[in-house]
């Protein structure tokens, strides 16, 4: 199984992390985030920062918003978006993230 780490950079920390705040608001409304949370893969227990997936929260309403290839999906927890990381990782299809969102 593909694993994943998640590394939390909250807005107190926005300053620390200027590149990763840059390539979310390349994807995201910036407006009213409290937190990024960055998804990389782990390969060999090695963690691979080369292409990190981006997961967003605003103003602490509960929801985790993903963006994956221009599609956008609210989510319930940070295990969702983990399984939608996974599942994207995996197959690098839309359609299939898709078709699980809709089951």
């Amino acid at each position: 199984m593909t694993k994943l780490v998640i590394l939390p950079i909250p807005s107190e920390q926005f300053h620390a992390h200027e590149y990763d705040v840059q390539a979310c608001s390349e994807m995201y409304d910036m407006n009213g985030v409290t937190q990024i949370n960055k998804i990389c893969e782990v390969i060999d227990d090695e963690v691979k920062y080369e292409y990190p997936l981006y997961s967003i929260q605003r103003n602490n309403d509960g929801y985790h918003y993903l963006f994956l290839d221009r599609s956008e999906f609210q989510l319930q927890s940070i295990n969702q978006v983990l399984s939608y990381c996974r599942l994207w990782v995996q197959t690098e299809s839309i359609e299939d993230v898709i078709h699980y969102n809709n089951r």
